[in-house]
């Protein structure tokens, strides 16, 4: 049996009246017979195992159906046939590890529970680096968070319901903290500091609800004040304090 649907989405309108048992095969093929789609359903619903290939003949889906609804694995594939990704689902909800690939080395890794992220999601560049470690609860960021540059850390972050919650640090190429910050709902609290190699301070603000609360305050790499608000007196009036004895 052929026929014209283009996705799965489609298959289901154009079944008609199906008995309720029994299993039908579907097939889709190009102008030359080349087959393109195949699939089995159930009372006009997808039902067992679904195959889309590309025009070269190459896998572009592979995935389970049970009643309509995705159940097991599901693996999408490139133009060049190696795997894009591959998910678990259970009764249509992701359920389980999901991994996304490019040039078929995997970038990400994550877990789902009842189709929301759950636990450690971690990222990688093409050569297999870490570029990012974020921890899940029902779908949103909570935990710390690390964001990672050539295999180094160069972010901390603190997360708590999908909000930045606590303190978050960045960090140079060689580990030091360049600057940081404290959050509270996403919002600056407390002092925000960035630092000058060495680990002396540059600059200091202090926040309230993500609101500057007092002018910055700015310092040179000797530890020297230096900002307006803290001016050295000018020249000749640091003669008169010099001559003065001051």
């Amino acid at each position: 049996m052929t026929n014209t649907a283009t996705s799965f989405d489609t298959i289901e309108p154009i079944l008609g009246e199906q008995d309720v048992d029994a299993l039908v095969p579907i097939e889709e093929r190009d102008d030359e017979g080349n087959l393109r789609m195949q699939c089995t359903t159930q009372g006009g619903q997808l039902h067992g195992l679904l195959l889309k290939s590309s025009e070269s003949g190459k896998p572009l889906m592979q995935a389970s159906f049970n009643r309509g609804k995705l159940q097991g694995r599901m693996t999408l594939y490139e133009e060049n046939g190696l795997p894009a990704q591959t998910s678990e689902y259970r009764e249509g909800l992701l359920q389980g590890q999901m991994r996304i690939f490019s040039q078929g080395k995997c970038i990400s890794e994550q877990q789902y529970i009842h189709g929301k992220l759950e636990g450690k999601s971690a990222t990688y560049d093409l050569t297999g680096q870490l570029t990012s470690v974020m921890h899940f609860v029902a779908g949103e960021l909570h935990g710390v968070a690390e964001f990672y540059s050539q295999g180094e850390c160069v972010r901390r972050a603190n997360y708590k319901h999908g909000s930045l919650d606590g303190e978050s640090l960045d960090f140079n190429r060689y580990g030091e903290v360049v600057q940081r910050s404290n959050y509270r709902a996403n919002l600056l609290e407390g002092y925000f500091i960035r630092y000058w190699p060495g680990g002396e301070v540059m600059e200091r603000t202090q926040y309230s609800q993500g609101t500057p609360v007092a002018p910055t305050e700015r310092f040179d790499q000797e530890g020297t004040r230096v900002d307006r608000n803290f001016a050295r007196p000018p020249l000749l009036e640091r003669i008169k304090i010099f001559l003065r004895g001051d």
